[in-house]
């Protein structure tokens, strides 16, 4: 079953998060969720994810807001 391999409490965060507090609470995740992607929101509703990856690349190329 799916809800046996899903992550009960993933990483979701509000549209309007910026992506500097983004970065921050990802890599504040234990070891075993360090990759997992984050679950972005629009008032409460599931907008998208946005890979680890992604992250870190907005990081280096200067895009934090």
């Amino acid at each position: 079953r799916a809800s046996e391999l899903m992550d009960p409490h993933p990483l979701c965060l509000d549209e309007s998060t910026s992506l500097e507090v983004a970065v921050r609470l990802s890599g504040s995740r234990d070891e075993s969720r360090a990759h997992d992607p984050v679950i972005v929101e629009q008032a409460g509703h599931y907008l998208g994810m946005v890979s680890i990856p992604g992250l870190m690349r907005s990081l280096t190329d200067g895009h934090l807001v």
